[in-house]
């Protein structure tokens, strides 16, 4: 009697044993295409890296930065001036004035920035983008207050 649990036991571990061939066949069959695809896109992607000399231009940051400048002093003029309930000071005009020119002189940077080769067109933009703002926002400003 001692004998047949061990060999009920041994037919089992040969039935569990063949079933768990199975999975793992299972899981190679649905699992191996999706690593061969997974190398075939880490090898493709490590070699789209391109090493370059391009940099960021240094006309481009400045003109960034003066357009930030630019639009920020004309929101402040705004907010201020519509603090007081819409009565511009002539300190808020000489602002917008000022920002006016910051922003000429900074589309001006980001244009010629622009035009460079072999370099980062990310300041420039920025610059282009915000000098623009600013330049839309003055004109608009300094023509209400003439007009209006």
């Amino acid at each position: 009697m001692a004998q047949e649990p061990e060999q009920k036991n041994s037919a089992s571990n040969t039935y569990l044993h063949y079933l768990v061939l199975r999975l793992r066949a299972k899981v190679r069959s649905v699992v191996t295409p999706y690593l061969k695809k997974m190398r075939r896109a880490h090898l493709l992607r490590r070699e789209r890296y391109i090493f370059t000399d391009k940099k960021h231009p240094e006309k481009g940051i400045f003109s960034a930065a003066m357009g930030a400048i630019a639009v920020t002093s004309i929101v402040l003029a705004v907010k201020n001036a519509f603090d007081l309930g819409g009565s511009a000071t002539p300190a808020y005009a000489v602002a917008v004035i000022l920002s006016f020119v910051i922003a000429v002189i900074g589309f001006v940077f980001g244009v010629l920035s622009h035009k460079e080769k072999d370099v980062f067109y990310l300041f420039p933009n920025f610059g282009i983008f915000f000098n623009g703002l600013a330049l839309l926002a003055s004109i608009a400003i300094l023509l209400m207050g003439l007009f209006l």
